[in-house]
């Protein structure tokens, strides 16, 4: 079941406000036969001249014309790179190059299907949308008879991570906008989280990329305002194991 037809789940009244949650996204999974190549995982990227090479190795590279995305270019290639041996965050990289980059010795090659994505039900939006107010969830046992068909094929389908690009995040833990804000404010959990402030700074943040791995997804993310401004140097880096 989709996101969409999740809809479906719900009293008709709140059908409207979950659709207009929803983020068309660009799932990628490893190419057969021949199938259009999206991008890479891993690999030894070939830089244009003049551009530093960043300090960590390739997670994946995609070409911004296979993703079929209007919050993306629609040419070009974006690199992302995760952080060196000692795993400083803010090491990590986004680079966009103009044009395809030629990488070496990938380790999968992939390609791009859009699909529908749906935020976190913790979000305010969320909670907005199908509760009416910002108060938090209550427990499965707890929720209104109505909504637990919807919430039972919500956490069902949230159990496929992947490889994805735009959209919203499927995170392993909770949102990570809440993860890259928790960092700045040096908040720990249950200190500080929730209040206006902080859901405001989280609200800046928008979805860029997520790369699976065996054992943590690398999840980068980037201001709204960045993010229209094709400023993909600016994107932050969020591990989740």
């Amino acid at each position: 079941m989709t996101y969409t037809e999740m809809a479906d789940l719900l009293p008709g009244e709140l059908a409207g406000p979950w659709r207009a949650l929803l983020r068309p996204c660009a799932r990628l999974r490893t190419a057969t036969g021949k199938e259009p190549v999206a991008g890479v995982l891993g690999g030894v990227p070939a830089l244009p001249d003049g551009v530093p090479t960043p300090p960590g190795p390739l997670a994946a590279a995609v070409r911004c014309a296979a993703l079929g995305l209007a919050d993306f270019p629609d040419t070009g290639s974006l690199l992302f790179f995760l952080p060196g041996d000692d795993w400083e965050m803010s090491d990590a990289r986004v680079l966009y190059v103009p044009g395809e980059v030629d990488v070496d010795d990938p380790e999968a090659v992939l390609t791009a299907a859009i699909d529908d994505s749906a935020p976190e039900l913790e979000l305010p939006a969320s909670r907005e949308a199908l509760l009416g107010s910002r108060e938090e969830w209550p427990s499965p046992r707890e929720t209104p008879a109505a909504l637990r068909p919807f919430r039972r094929a919500y956490t069902a389908h949230r159990t496929y991570i992947g490889h994805q690009v735009g959209g919203h995040a499927v995170p392993l833990q909770e949102a990570v906008q809440y993860d890259l804000v928790a960092e700045d404010a040096h908040a720990e959990d249950g200190e500080g989280w929730g209040g206006p402030e902080f859901e405001a700074a989280a609200a800046e943040w928008a979805f860029l990329a997520q790369f699976e791995a065996d054992e943590w997804v690398a999840y980068w993310l980037i201001r709204r305002a960045d993010l229209a401004g094709r400023r993909f140097e600016r994107a932050r880096l969020v591990m989740q194991a």
